[in-house]
């Protein structure tokens, strides 16, 4: 017999006020301190879909260039897919993109996002529903 069923046998012989008292202490022990709300919980899903995202643009550009597909994807998702401009002018940068780069103006950003890849951190501070969004489109032009 092993602990675990010793213990057992030694609470079901117990009187059963002190069987409840103990069941109740236990749910008590067992509930959760704090739950997760909806918006950290879509962060912790959608969080680890970044690399399947880069292998559908891997996919869909034949392995040429795809990362910089996969930013300029990003950079639009977060821009609520609003024209960002020709040859580099940004147009109402919105407020996730700030996010992304804080204390910056957004000619700042701008020559930033110009310069060189900023993947990780655009994923980091793009939105859970958005990096669905991404992850959904990419699936559909490899599909």
């Amino acid at each position: 017999m092993d602990s675990d069923e010793s213990m057992e046998s030694f609470i079901h012989d117990l009187p059963i006020d002190i069987q409840h008292h103990i069941y109740m202490k236990v749910l008590e022990v067992r509930k959760p301190k704090k739950v997760l709300s909806n918006e950290l919980k879509l962060d912790i899903e959608s969080y680890p879909l970044l690399p399947c995202i880069v292998d559908n643009y891997k996919i869909m550009f034949n392995g040429q260039d795809h990362l910089g597909w996969v930013e300029n994807a990003m950079i639009n998702t977060m821009n609520d897919h609003h024209s960002i401009g020709i040859g580099g002018i940004y147009l109402n940068i919105h407020q996730d993109l700030r996010n992304a780069f804080p204390n910056l103006t957004d000619d700042d950003i701008e020559s930033i996002l110009l310069e060189g890849s900023h993947i990780k951190r655009l994923w980091l501070y793009m939105p859970p529903k958005k990096r669905i969004g991404l992850y959904l489109e990419s699936m559909e032009f490899v599909w």
